[in-house]
C-alpha cells in the first residue's frame, strides 16, 4: 500500500464553524470564537478537510440539513505545523480530502488558529453552495 501523499505547508484547512461558535465584534462583522478549533469533548481531534482537495457543495454536505447555520473557516497548513500540530489523513467515504489537526490545543493556541483563519463563507449566508 502506498504511502499518504503529505499535506504541504501552503495547503489550506476548511473548518465548518457553526453559530454557535461565531460572535459579533462589530456590527454585521462576525469571527470565529477559539471553540471552533478545539477538540470534540469526547477527546477527538479537529476534523477539517483540504480546501485544495475538496469542494465547497462536499464541505456543506452533511450539514445542509442541520438546524444551526454553519460558515466556513480557512486556515492555512503552516499555521497548525509551525504551532507544532500535525495533520494527519483519515479519508472517508463523504470526505476524501478529511485530515485530522492532532496536538494539544491551548486557548492561546485556538486563539492564534482564529487569527490565522479567513472566512472562506462567512456566517450566515444560506443556501450553502
Amino acid at each position: 500500500m502506498a504511502e499518504p501523499k503529505p499535506i504541504a505547508k501552503d495547503s489550506h484547512l476548511w473548518r465548518r464553524v457553526p453559530d454557535i461558535h461565531w460572535f459579533e465584534v462589530e456590527p454585521g462583522v462576525r469571527r470565529a470564537s477559539s471553540a471552533a478549533f478545539q477538540d470534540d469533548p469526547d477527546g477527538s481531534p479537529v476534523s477539517t478537510p483540504l480546501k485544495e482537495e475538496s469542494t465547497l457543495a462536499q464541505v456543506f454536505d452533511p450539514v445542509r440539513s442541520h438546524t444551526m447555520a454553519f460558515a466556513l473557516a480557512k486556515l492555512p497548513a503552516c499555521v497548525a505545523f509551525d504551532k507544532e500540530q500535525q495533520l494527519i489523513r483519515a479519508p472517508t467515504a463523504d470526505e476524501p480530502a478529511h485530515v485530522l489537526l492532532i496536538g494539544n490545543k491551548t486557548k492561546s493556541l485556538r486563539n492564534a488558529f482564529v487569527r490565522g483563519s479567513t472566512w472562506a463563507w462567512p456566517p450566515p449566508w444560506r443556501p450553502y453552495p
